[in-house]
């Protein structure tokens, strides 16, 4: 698995095995709550299907949603709550 890391203003490219993963941006609901900095890896890729493990900051206790954007406008997100 090859994958490279940009900062959170920047997409992050994915390449596992012979495959491409789309381009994907990083946002979350509330900066002022959180947001990522980066994609630190692949935690598994099975039938074209990935989840990556990303790299968040916490500014606050409260709820985020942070969404993934792909080139091809396809999202998914996750609820990430912080606390002490």
């Amino acid at each position: 698995m090859r994958y490279k890391r940009y900062s959170a203003n920047h997409p992050t490219t994915l390449e596992v095995g012979d495959f491409l993963l789309y381009e994907v941006k990083w946002t979350s609901s509330d900066s002022s709550i959180a947001e990522v900095t980066n994609c630190i890896g692949v935690q598994s890729f099975h039938n074209r299907k990935a989840t990556l493990l990303i790299s968040v900051i916490s500014y606050q206790e409260r709820t985020v949603k942070i969404t993934g954007t792909a080139l091809n406008n396809l999202t998914s997100s996750c609820i990430v709550t912080i606390s002490k």
